[in-house]
């Protein structure tokens, strides 16, 4: 267990949650159920010492997949009537999104 897999996955875990706070919030209920074995995944290897190198992997392979082809989690937007805050709150999911993304692609 390398200390830098135990920082990747305390950041993966953070940015996870806050993701699923945006879905609970925009009442979505398909892809919320993915991030969140994600998250139960990397709190479980947190809390119970597991190894972080597999859950970095599983949440890896899980993210890959469900941002995969059309129709994808990749295709998700969250929708606002005022343009301004549409801008606003896909550009708060981008940045969360892109965070993972540049975790998960850090090893």
């Amino acid at each position: 267990m390398s200390k830098n897999s135990m920082k990747i996955l305390e950041e993966l875990n953070k940015f996870l949650l806050k993701l699923a706070n945006i879905l609970k919030n925009e009442s979505e209920k398909n892809w919320i159920r993915a991030i969140n074995e994600m998250i139960k995944i990397t709190e479980d290897a947190l809390v119970n010492s597991h190894d972080p190198d597999e859950a970095v992997n599983y949440v890896r392979r899980m993210y890959k997949l469900i941002n995969s082809g059309n129709g994808s989690f990749s295709d998700f937007h969250i929708w606002r009537d005022n343009f301004v805050d549409r801008k606003k709150q896909n550009e708060q999911l981008n940045e969360i999104n892109n965070s993972i993304l540049k975790l998960l692609n850090s090893e």
